[in-house]
């Protein structure tokens, strides 16, 4: 009795998109990758001024006890105004920090801001000091 052989097939890899994907992620990394020393020559112009000074903000903290210190003297809220002109001049570009305690009442902070409106400031910063 003949036994025909039964011919398998072999399972073979293609590896041709395999080499195409190596060769594509290659260009990716070649075309991607910063070389030292190959960028452009720039001469960038020379600035002779910044424009305008930055301007040091008025720092207005409204205490525990509702006391108002401006820049670290003590100020009463009567003499707010004056001293907000005073310091702002006419400097419109000029900005004031109120600098609030957790404790502090709300209706100091709305007079703090109130007075600094109507000395002609348009610039806020608001903090809340955890004192």
């Amino acid at each position: 009795m003949i036994i025909p052989k039964v011919r398998r097939k072999r399972f073979r890899v293609d590896m041709a998109p395999l080499i195409d994907v190596v060769f594509l992620l290659l260009i990716f990394f070649m075309l991607t990758f910063a070389m030292q020393g190959a960028g452009m020559d720039l001469t960038l112009p020379q600035g002779s001024t910044a424009g305008d000074p930055v301007d040091k903000p008025i720092i207005v903290k409204i205490s525990n006890d509702s006391s108002i210190q401006m820049n670290s003297y003590p100020v009463p809220l009567e003499l707010l105004f004056e001293k907000i002109k005073e310091m702002a001049g006419d400097g419109q570009n000029k900005t004031v920090v109120i600098e609030s305690s957790k404790k502090a009442r709300y209706e100091i902070f709305a007079q703090v801001l109130d007075v600094a409106r109507q000395a002609g400031i348009k610039d806020f910063s608001v903090v809340r000091n955890n004192e």
